[in-house]
This record gives structure tokens, sequence and C-alpha cells, in this order.
């Protein structure tokens, strides 16, 4: 295929060892792991430099739930890497040549995100142990110095915020190859993708992630108060504060989410809309789900004290998420086919089917979740911290 001057990486003549729906499919299921967790971490150092902001200007009850991220940073962080290597194995399969040749351009912007992420991976770390944990029942030596940890957090925030303009300009770049080349000339590195819906599409995952970061703080909270950890008011004011963060930064993603489909191709935005097609129908009616959200949300926060409002507040969030990942998806494949003259699509790919691969991969994927759950369960589990003496 070629566009213009650009030419387009022929596809890999070994083929696909099973049909591309299925690998979409899974490749969505992943990326949904992985974003529960990504937004914790981008979402969450958000929050929590806000948070140190307040501590700044006299609002003590705002150290412990700072501290309360920070200490729950460096796992998430690691759950984050760890689910994000199948969905990219994914891409990788799916849309190789658009894929590749989007890093190579991208060049040293591409593996910055490596050596920031190591250096926010130890800045968490750091925070975590400068601040005070009620489960070790250690005191932080910068609880009563919030500048200290603001001037960290905002080295961190910015190095997570430079992770999520990375990969939206990665993105950018891979589904519009009409940006490769600048003329007829060919650069490297790029900082920065001239499309249309690079800047919506990085405030859309910015402004989402905090949103989803707020529901984490409140399920932290009611984590905290089912093992019966601190003054139960506290608690019920953070799990309020997750929620009405959650459901004002939802409201903020309608507008930020309708200025990012204005910005699409009117192809690409029609194809999108309503039931044209299958993942474009299932972001349709998880649309919405998103519009009524940020009410449910408020309900909650008013009601703090029960459970299943915040429970039902948080699937639906899951499930708008998932909803918006299937659009994500439909965007990508609808700008592939525009590429002039032949288009993409992924059934042009081959198909050598190799079902003893795919079914090792069920299984393993299976069996690690399961042991994650577990390993959950033996952290949440009270009976069993207690008899271990680590309970406050």
């Amino acid at each position: 295929m070629m566009l213009a001057a650009v030419s387009i990486p022929a596809l890999d003549p070994v083929g696909l060892p099973a049909p591309p729906a299925l690998f979409v499919f899974l490749q969505l299921l992943t990326v949904l792991l992985h974003l529960l967790f990504m937004n914790f971490v981008l979402g969450g150092s958000v929050l929590a430099l806000g948070l140190n902001v307040a501590a700044l200007a006299g609002r003590r009850e705002a150290h412990p739930i700072a501290n309360l991220i920070h200490q729950a940073m460096p796992p998430m962080i690691s759950m984050a890497v760890t689910m994000g290597v199948a969905p990219l194995l994914f891409v990788q399969v799916l849309y190789g040549p658009f894929f590749y040749s989007a890093n190579v351009l991208l060049g040293f912007a591409w593996f910055s995100f490596v050596a920031v992420l190591l250096v926010g991976f130890y800045l968490t770390y750091w925070l975590t142990y400068r601040g005070s944990n009620a489960l070790q029942r250690r005191t932080g030596a910068w609880d009563d110095k919030p500048l200290r940890r603001l001037a960290v957090g905002v080295l961190t925030t910015a190095g997570f915020l430079w992770i999520a303009w990375v990969l939206t300009n990665n993105h950018e770049m891979s589904i519009h190859p009409n940006l490769w080349a600048d003329g007829d000339a060919w650069r490297s590195p790029r900082w920065f993708v001239p499309s249309a819906t690079t800047i919506p599409r990085f405030l859309h995952n910015t402004v989402g992630a905090t949103a989803i970061a707020g529901l984490w703080l409140a399920a932290i909270g009611w984590w905290r108060v089912r093992r019966g950890t601190g003054e139960p008011e506290a608690q019920f004011g953070m799990i309020r504060l997750g929620l009405i963060v959650a459901a004002v930064l939802s409201t903020i993603q309608v507008i930020v989410g309708l200025y990012f489909l204005l910005s699409l191709d009117r192809g690409v935005m029609w194809e999108l809309l309503g039931f044209r097609t299958f993942l474009g129908g299932i972001w349709s009616v998880t649309l919405l789900i998103a519009l009524l959200l940020p009410l449910g949300m408020g309900y909650a926060a008013k009601h703090v004290r029960r459970f299943s409002w915040f429970a039902m507040s948080a699937g639906a969030g899951v499930l708008v998420t998932a909803g918006m990942l299937c659009g994500h998806e439909q965007v990508r494949t609808s700008s592939l086919a525009r590429i002039e003259p032949e288009g993409f699509s992924l059934d042009q790919w081959t198909v050598y089917p190799q079902w003893t691969n795919v079914v090792l991969f069920a299984l393993v994927l299976v069996g690690g979740l399961a042991l994650v759950g577990l390993m959950l369960h033996w952290i949440t589990d009270r009976t069993a911290t207690e008899a271990a003496g680590t309970t406050d």
C-alpha cells in the first residue's frame, strides 16, 4: 500500500494464528484490565498533587488521604505495567506495520517513557517512605512538610503525564500514516504529532483517568471501613471526596468527549455514532450510561454510607470505560480504512489457525487473574491480617 511518498510496510506473511475478531476481543479485554490500574497511577498522582496543595493551604485532613494514595501507588504501577504487556502484544499482532512505524518515527520520544517510568516508580517509593503508614504504625517524616512532598509530587505527576502524552502521540501517529512524512522528509524524533485529535485525545485520557482515580479513592475508603481501620468519619469523608471528584470530572469528561468527537474526521465520526458498526453500537449504548453517570456518583456521595450506591457507581464506571475502549478501537479501524488508495482492514490478514497457542494463552490469563484475585483476598482478609499482627 502507498500513500503519497509514504510507504506502509507489508503485512507479516506468517499471518495470524486465529481470526482477527478474537484478537480484537482479547486486546479490548486486556486493555481494560490495564486501564483499571493505569488510571489510578495517572489520575491518583493528580489527586495526590491536589491534596498536597490543599495541605499547604491548611487543610490538615488532606495529609492522610494523600499518604494513602502514595502508599497504593507502587503496587498499582506494578499491576499497570504487568497488565499492559498483553494488550501491547495484541496491538503489535494486529497493527504491526502501523505501530512499529509510529515507534520508529517517535524515536527518542518513544523510548523516553521507559526512563521516565523508572524515575516515577522510584519517586513514588520515596513518597511512600516519607509519608505516615497506619498499617505499619509509622509516622511520616514529611507529614508536617507538605512543601517537600509537593515538590516530589510535581515531578512524579509530570512524569506520568509525559508518559500519557507519548502514548497518545504514538497512537495518533499509528492511525494517521499521512503524518509519517513531513513533505518529502522523514523526521525523528517526533515530540508532537500535529493531528486534529492529539490534544483532545490527551485531555480525554487524562480527565477520564482522574475520574476513575476518584472511584479508586472511594474504594480504598470502603476497604478501610470494612477493616475498621482509622476513624469511620474520616473514611466516609474520603469516600465522599472520591465520589465528588469522580462526579465532577465525569461531567467535565462529557464536554471533553464532545470536543474529541467533533475533532474526528467526519467519516470516522459518523461510523462511530449510532449502530453502523458493532463496536460503534456498544460505544453508543455506553455513551448514554456515561451521560447519567455523574448523577449516580453525586447521589452516591450524598448517601455515602450506602455501599450499594458506591458499588453501582463503580460498576457503571468500569462499564463506561469498556464502552469507550470499543469506541477507541472503532476510531482506529475507521481511520486506517481511509488510507488511500486501498485502505487497511483486519480482513486483509491471512489466518493460519494455531489453536493450541490460543488455548494456552487463555489458560495462563485465567490462571494469572485467579492468582491476582487470591493475593487481593489475602491482603483484604481482616482475619488473616489480624493474625499476622499488622493491623492498627
